[in-house]
């Protein structure tokens, strides 16, 4: 029979489980993300509690990971080609939810810290884009950190 140490175990429980489950609000699909993130730069819900970034912070085995890092890589490509396009609304709802990705990794150890990185790639397509794009993409990236 194999013994663990304390620490060990407490080490363990500590990386990226959680008790709570994952709400059923974050397990829609791609377009009931892009369809809350038309609130931005004010708060966004994918229902009357869950916000982006708890989706994140909860999204703790791989499964969930993957498939919440599918979702909203997908909905993140799309607002980065209309944000090239100079498209100011969809350059602030990437810079939202890149800001949300954001304040849930700081949040977490490092395991979602991929998912955020991919959305920052979406949003360095932005820079240089016409119609002040830049500037919509930095204050959605303010606003989703601040209330992700």
């Amino acid at each position: 029979m194999r013994r663990w140490s304390p620490f060990l175990a407490a080490l363990l429980v500590g990386c990226g489980t959680t008790d709570e489950p994952l709400p059923t609000a974050c397990q829609g699909d791609a377009a009931q993300y892009a369809r809350a993130l038309r609130a931005a730069p004010d708060l966004v819900r994918l229902d009357r509690t869950t916000t982006l970034a708890e989706c994140v912070r909860r999204s703790t085995s791989d499964a969930e990971l993957i498939s919440l890092g599918t979702r909203l890589t997908t909905v993140g490509e799309e607002l980065e080609l209309r944000g090239m396009r100079g498209e100011r609304r969809a350059a602030l709802q990437l810079g939202y939810l890149i800001g949300a990705a954001q304040r849930a990794a700081r949040d977490t150890p490092g395991i979602h810290a991929e998912l955020a990185y991919r959305l920052e790639r979406s949003g360095a397509a932005i820079v240089g884009a016409p119609n002040d794009a830049e500037r919509a993409l930095q204050r959605g990236i303010a606003a989703g950190a601040a209330r992700g």
